[in-house]
């Protein structure tokens, strides 16, 4: 029972910063393609596909 609650602690943190780590890759992703979005319309504007 002491072991069990040892390693809850540890694994808790770990999965703590795995979620944080994700979260901050969808918002990086997020960010990228708006970002690229942006950058193409000039490109879909002249070709006329937007």
């Amino acid at each position: 029972m002491a072991t069990d609650r040892r390693s809850r602690a540890p694994r808790a943190a770990t999965k703590a910063e795995l979620e944080a780590r994700i979260e901050q890759q969808r918002v990086d992703i997020l960010v990228a393609a708006s970002r690229w979005r942006s950058a193409t319309r000039p490109i879909d504007v002249a070709v006329g596909t937007h």
